[in-house]
């Protein structure tokens, strides 16, 4: 087996990087040539969509007959064809895509490579790129290096063009410290940026080739979670378009789901030998990614609520908005980024969640502004810290001295998501006992009494976990986070804060909950 040591012992001396080899690049594509164009697959969507639907209706409306199964059975293997085409498609078209990447890489080194010039000041930052670049080559081409030490490397080399480009880096230009009393910017800025975009790349490449394995005791758990997330997604798409929606299908969903959280023993999955089987964290990531549907439909369902335009709340829904899509396309690896972007993006988050932690002393004392809107713009803010936590992890490893806070936060970002499932559930077993019309004088007098118990406990819940919250907040100084000796440690201050500000969002979703509805 090779080892990563090896690795690194080959490339110690750094040779320039520029295309060896561009003529014949050259030869085979021709910069000008159109892009491959993708077939979208908006009209598979929308026949799976219609599917569904025609299916849940199908359910809900008697006996059906011989000839209606048979009906849904062709279109069903109808559209499963159609699938299995169109992904194979995709994987082909991938591949496609990729090579077009690469050569246009290699066209950009060609293009570049008459103005080759890179000033003395940055030359050191070009070579260590240079030696990174090939390292991760190497690697890329190597399958008998164990999967951890692979992991582990290639984080140390994330580290380290994150390092770089914290140190070098200002307004878009490598500008080393020796030089920034300078005006002049050294030479050979796209030099450098180029290497230092295809090392990011690289870094993706090679992380996307590392297939996280779920055991086969736990596939159908896997499909049954994939399935309520399409429909989820379904609904909600419906809610905003505008589309009716039987509520009692959402209900069954969200039933659905639960039974498939209460199958967990102290936060695991088990096999039927009482073993924890592999790939835990997929289907609790699935399992949590359909909870947070459930929540977003929930609050995106019609409403009664007049239409007050609030232009403040209408600005920070947009911005939102866009920020948490950026990120969901970065945090996805649909686009490459940097962490000076991810920066960026989180603070365009502030003034949201300013408005967040100001208003949530004040929640129930006003109803200007209707819940729905207030909701909406949090449930999208929340999204984008969700996915600005993802990328500090990744692009900025915590301190050690720091895990003890980013242990509490998490705990406390999991007992408030619990706790929020736990209150959707309740909404939707109310819904369902209302909407019963068989029910008797003593049942409706038990289910009078029983909210002012679920009041009563659920708020003592949320006051503890808030508790435990401020207690963090107020630990820090001058606005960051401190470890247990009170020193400030500069590594995953972003992080924790976005984390911080994640919760918090959590704790308004809670508070506007009660606020406006009856427990």
């Amino acid at each position: 087996m090779v080892s990563i040591s090896e690795i690194q012992n080959v490339f110690k001396d750094t040779t320039p990087l520029i295309s060896k080899s561009t003529d014949s690049s050259n030869d085979t594509h021709d910069s000008t040539a159109p892009v491959h164009n993708l077939k979208g697959g908006q009209q598979l969507y929308n026949h799976l969509i219609k599917l569904t639907h025609d299916m849940a209706a199908l359910k809900k409306h008697g006996s059906p007959q011989l000839i209606d199964i048979q009906s849904f059975a062709e279109r069903t293997w109808r559209v499963n064809l159609e699938y299995e085409n169109y992904i194979a498609r995709l994987a082909r078209e991938r591949q496609t895509l990729n090579k077009l990447v690469e050569n246009i890489w290699q066209q950009f080194d060609g293009v570049i490579l008459p103005l080759w010039r890179v000033d003395d000041a940055i030359v050191p930052i070009y070579e260590e790129l240079a030696s990174l670049r090939k390292q991760l080559e190497s690697l890329q081409t190597l399958q008998d290096v164990d999967s951890e030490e692979r992991s582990q490397f290639l984080c140390q080399i994330q580290d380290r063009l994150h390092e770089i480009e914290n140190e070098n880096l200002i307004d878009g230009k490598i500008i080393p410290p020796a030089v920034r009393r300078t005006p002049k910017v050294p030479g050979g800025q796209a030099i450098v940026m180029n290497l230092l975009q295809k090392c990011y790349r690289l870094v993706r490449v090679i992380q996307e080739t590392e297939t996280v394995v779920v055991a086969p005791s736990l596939s159908p758990l896997e499909n049954r979670l994939d399935t309520i997330i399409f429909d989820l997604e379904s609904i909600l798409g419906a809610y905003k378009n505008g589309d009716a929606v039987d509520p009692l299908e959402l209900r069954m969903i969200q039933e659905h789901l639960l039974s498939i959280d209460r199958l967990q023993h102290d936060g695991k999955f088990l096999d039927s030998t009482g073993e924890i089987p592999e790939g835990q964290a997929i289907i609790r990531e699935k399992l949590e990614q359909a909870f947070d549907l459930v929540h977003e439909c929930f609050i995106n369902q019609p409403s009664s609520e007049p239409a007050i335009v609030d232009t403040v709340l209408s600005t920070l829904t947009n911005t939102a908005t866009e920020t948490r899509d950026t990120l969901l396309s970065y945090a996805t690896g649909a686009s490459n980024t940097s962490l000076s972007t991810i920066q960026t993006l989180y603070n365009a988050l502030k003034e949201g969640t300013e408005y967040v932690r100001n208003n949530i002393p004040t929640l129930g004392t006003s109803a200007a502004t209707p819940k729905s809107t207030r909701s909406k713009m949090v449930n999208a803010l929340r999204g984008g810290l969700g996915y600005s936590n993802q990328l500090f992890s990744k692009m900025e490893p915590l301190d050690e001295s720091m895990k003890s806070t980013e242990g509490k936060l998490i705990s406390i970002k999991n007992r408030l998501k619990a706790l929020r499932n736990q209150r959707i559930s309740y909404s939707f077993s109310k819904l369902a006992s209302t909407a019963a019309e068989d029910i008797d004088v003593s049942k409706k007098v038990q289910a009078e009494d029983r909210p002012t118990a679920e009041t009563k406990q659920f708020r003592l819940q949320l006051e503890d976990i808030q508790l435990d919250l401020d207690s963090i907040d107020a630990k820090r100084k001058d606005g960051k986070f401190v470890d247990e000796e009170g020193k400030t440690v500069e590594r995953g201050q972003a992080y924790l804060m976005s984390l911080m500000d994640e919760c918090y969002c959590l704790v308004f979703e809670l508070l506007d909950f009660d606020d406006e509805a009856e427990w």
